[in-house]
């Protein structure tokens, strides 16, 4: 191999490398912009969100949330998710929680980042439709996303983008259906729908 052609061939990859580099340093200028804008704003619109989750990892994610519950005085702390703008006003001290009826201990942890059950789950669901690959090894990423109601979101209003192969299984009604057993007389409701066993 001649000189001039080892030296062509350094030269070339010494130019991938910076290219490489470049790519990166790009790529996480853009995370970082992302995950300032979530953390700056009160509340954003899902397709913002959407567009942030080509760049996020549950990682960086995890940062927004933490910077928007527990950042500054107590007067700027908000819901961890970024759809939600409602302030934290009351956070629990305490880390885990015993439930008596379902004999179980819950960390309360990530749950007091938010203001409500409804937002902390579509906090996770969110986080976890999120690639853990560096942004820069992502190539033409563009996550199908699912957005469960939060504590703002209307059943009638909402709109819900479903990931390829999920099955929705819609809320319930606040309508009841009741079953009544044999000698008991059904209560008058305009609400419930009551379906009687035979012989009734």
């Amino acid at each position: 191999m001649s000189a001039g052609h080892s030296s062509k061939r350094k030269h070339k990859e010494r130019r991938k490398e910076g290219e490489r580099l470049d790519h990166v340093a790009a790529c996480e200028k853009e995370v970082q912009r992302w995950v300032e804008r979530l953390c700056l704003e009160v509340a954003v619109e899902e397709s913002v969100l959407a567009q942030a989750a080509r760049y996020l990892s549950p990682a960086r994610y995890s940062d927004v949330v933490s910077e928007r519950a527990l950042t500054g005085s107590r007067e700027d702390w908000r819901c961890g998710y970024p759809l939600c703008g409602k302030p934290l006003v009351t956070i629990p001290k305490q880390r885990y929680h015993v439930s008596a009826q379902r004999n179980q201990v819950y960390d309360l942890s990530q749950r007091k980042m938010f203001c409500s059950g409804e937002c902390y789950k579509a906090s996770s669901c969110f986080s976890l439709q999120l690639s853990p690959a560096p942004a820069w090894l992502r190539k033409d990423f563009d996550p199908k996303l699912s957005f469960l109601p939060h504590c703002h979101t209307s059943p009638t209003s909402s709109q819900v983008t479903h990931l390829p192969g999920h099955t929705h299984t819609p809320p319930r009604s606040h309508t009841s259906q009741v079953t009544h057993l044999p000698g008991h007389t059904p209560p008058r409701s305009h609400t419930s729908q009551v379906t009687h066993l035979p012989g009734h």
